[in-house]
């Protein structure tokens, strides 16, 4: 079983053109006692003039926690929430761009050119592990107190990066010994 000594994990949101713009979550993991072990932060589409400077600020972001040597950056996971159309909200998105979809294959595409290795995870994750649960896993994994997150995209890119961290962690050191089945299908 692969492990890796760091997980990034993305909440996206390409919602450029909407009146209230999106907001995508960030979340670096690690235990290697060189980075921080849990970090987050928001880049919010306001922010930005264009969407192309939003999706840019994004792949800062999570350049951002890349190693600057790219041999190393074979040991980064990343995680990327994954985007379905749900038949319940398809009505009220027909004829609307789903930007989301074109930012997660961007950011897949620029992974892909570098190497790096990225799985997509379902959004059910984030009913998987309420905020309470979720702090008392990140103070037991990670010896953090009172972990507070910079946003609630920023909260649900950690409950990503969380369970992506279990699911590699053998059973016998707490985690659920499941790895990502499409990472070792190559």
């Amino acid at each position: 079983m692969k492990t890796y000594d760091i997980i990034i994990a993305v909440d996206p949101s390409g919602n450029w053109n909407k009146n209230e713009k999106g907001g995508t979550g960030i979340c670096s993991l690690t235990k290697n006692n060189i980075y921080p072990p849990l970090f987050d932060n928001t880049v919010w589409a306001k922010d930005s003039s264009s969407k192309e400077e939003y999706y840019e600020k994004i792949w800062e972001g999570i350049e951002g926690y890349l190693c600057s040597e790219e041999k190393h950056n074979k040991n980064v996971l990343v995680i990327i929430e994954n985007f379905r159309l749900e038949s319940g909200k398809a009505s009220t998105q027909s004829n609307q761009e789903l930007q989301t979809s074109e930012l997660i294959g961007r950011l897949e595409s620029v992974l892909d050119s570098k190497g790096i290795d990225h799985v997509r995870q379902m959004n059910t994750i984030k009913s998987r592990w309420p905020k309470k649960l979720l702090i008392e896993e990140i103070e037991d994994l990670f010896d953090i107190k009172n972990y507070k997150p910079s946003s609630r995209h920023a909260v649900d890119a950690v409950r990503h990066a969380i369970n992506g961290y279990l699911k590699m962690l053998p059973k016998e050191e707490g985690g659920f010994g499941t790895p990502f089945k499409e990472l070792n299908e190559g």
